[in-house]
């Protein structure tokens, strides 16, 4: 344990609730920016998409999901 600087603080990413590591990478996008989200990162039954709705709704931000065609995974890309 040990203390940190509001700067700090800032750099770090924080996830609500119980988030997984996928949502709370998501939701810390910036517009541009894209990620691939891999069969192994993904526990779901369902793919990201329903998820990515519920970030959009909650916070406004924009995403465009994509499915890899080898069926490896997913482009999430934030546009807004």
């Amino acid at each position: 344990m040990k203390k940190i600087t509001r700067e700090e603080a800032a750099k770090l990413q924080t996830k609500l609730g119980s988030s997984t590591a996928v949502r709370t990478e998501v939701v810390h996008m910036k517009t541009g920016e894209i990620l691939q989200i891999g069969k192994g990162d993904w526990n779901q039954q369902k793919g990201p998409g329903q998820m990515l709705q519920g970030v959009t709704k909650k916070t406004g931000q924009k995403y465009v999901l994509k499915t890899l065609a080898d069926g490896s995974g997913w482009l999430v890309e934030r546009v807004e």
